[in-house]
């Protein structure tokens, strides 16, 4: 199968090429376009060493930029999160409107806000799925372009309409490949998920499917009943949770895994979905982004389901992280040559010849 090389996750320039070839052109979700809910509502986010912030402008339009000042490059806006009405940097108080044109600069004389090349730098903004997508390089490709066969699978289920209930940022020690590539096989569920996933699905029938860059797999309930009228149907059908409209006899039965290449992971319920996307820092460090998403709460009673939701996916979430740091180190040990696949890891082989792909194109 193919592979990429044991440097791929350690070495500086290789970590460099990626940045360059395959998160400077690629589409990645930076926050739930919902949670921008008026003019001036923002988040910021470090993609791939670049400061940006996603904001709603007075027309009610997304907007993205470069979260840097045009005068001495101070990063403008500090927090994750919050309201503005304009973006004032805070160090010499340069003001932008929040269409990104400059205004002025009050306590610095000589500075006039006709001046031209003092704008914002843009960043190309696009939403799908109910997410907010941005792509730092120049001449991006149409959202939908970049998407392709993933567009239609997408489409399976109703992700605009679904509402963040819990949002988490870690930062973890290991590269962002280490990361991805976690989800993209169900072969550790037995050993590392052994009294939390393993008892519910059957990680030996997985369905393994490509979707241009993207991929996904679909993983049987052993209990093919059990998010619509088994257990954990029952109950929350009697909180009020239905199932997703619409869904087929697979997504009913099954556990559908998606990756978004290049690094965001939705794993899908038939009532919710989980989304992580990995965020490059290092080449040894991530940050990891956590969204628990579902439908609106029609009573109390299902608000309370969806909060019994999160400590079982955080310690979903921790089996895997107590282990990615130990790969990151075994990785960087130099010992080995190169890493062994299973059948079931054809998945992660797929995804290292996107990035091999990327990285061998100019």
């Amino acid at each position: 199968m193919p592979e990429l090389p044991i440097r791929a996750y350690v070495d500086a320039a290789d970590y460099a090429r990626e940045i360059d070839r395959v998160w400077h052109r690629s589409w990645v979700p930076a926050t739930r376009a919902n949670e921008l809910p008026e003019a001036g509502a923002f988040r910021t986010l470090e993609l791939a060493g670049s400061p940006v912030v996603v904001l709603r402008d007075e027309a009610g339009e997304l907007r993205a930029f470069h979260n840097v000042c045009r005068h001495r490059g101070a990063q403008i806006l500090r927090e994750s999160t919050g309201s503005v009405s304009e973006l004032v940097c805070p160090y010499h108080n340069f003001r932008y409107a929040l269409e990104g044109a400059f205004r002025g600069a009050p306590s610095c004389a000589g500075v006039d806000a006709r001046a031209t090349g003092l704008d914002l730098v843009p960043v190309a903004v696009a939403e799908h799925g109910g997410w907010a997508w941005v792509h730092l390089g120049p001449g991006a490709p149409s959202l939908a372009t970049y998407l392709g066969p993933a567009t239609d699978e997408l489409a399976r289920w109703p992700l605009a309409a679904l509402v963040t209930k819990q949002r988490r940022e870690l930062e973890v020690a290991f590269n962002w490949k280490v990361g991805v590539e976690a989800f993209l096989e169900p072969l550790h569920v037995p050993a590392i998920h052994g009294a939390s996933a393993h008892p519910f699905v059957d990680v030996t029938r997985t369905r393994f499917f490509e979707l241009g860059e993207h991929s996904g797999m679909a993983i049987p309930f052993r209990d093919p009943d059990v998010w619509t009228h088994g257990p954990l149907g029952e109950i929350a059908r009697a909180a009020g949770i239905a199932p997703f409209a619409g869904l087929d006899d697979e997504q009913l039965s099954h556990h559908l895994v998606y990756l978004l290449f290049p690094a965001t992971i939705l794993m899908v319920f038939p009532n919710h979905l989980l989304a992580l996307t990995f965020l490059p820092l290092a080449v040894d460090r991530t940050r990891l982004v956590v969204e628990l998403l579902a439908e609106p709460a029609g009573s109390e009673a299902a608000a309370t389901w969806y909060r019994r939701l999160e400590p079982g996916y955080e310690d979903l979430l921790r089996e895997d992280l107590e282990n990615l740091p130990w790969i990151q180190k075994g990785l960087a040990g130099g010992s080995l040559e190169r890493l062994a696949l299973t059948e079931l890891e054809q998945r992660i082989a797929s995804f290292r010849s996107s990035v091999a792909a990327r990285l061998q194109n100019d």
